[in-house]
């Protein structure tokens, strides 16, 4: 799960298990499995991929005032 969720911020992997939650409640499914969790994520990309050059800007933009990133 780890490597699947990889540049995945901590609220984009809560909303994925969330939203595997609602899944699992929808089809009247009582456990939570990793395959439904694969599913979400495989079918969900992150901020930092989908805006992969604005968030580059911005790095690059820290870099130059030379602030630290909080993580």
């Amino acid at each position: 799960m780890a490597q699947k969720t990889q540049g995945y911020s901590g609220a984009e992997i809560e909303a994925v298990v969330k939203e595997a939650i609602e899944t699992a409640f929808v089809q009247n499914c009582a456990t939570l499995d990793n395959a439904r969790l694969l599913r979400v994520i495989n079918n969900t990309h992150p901020l930092r991929e989908v805006m992969k050059k604005k968030v580059q800007e911005y790095a690059d933009r820290f870099a130059e005032m030379k602030i630290k990133p909080a993580s």
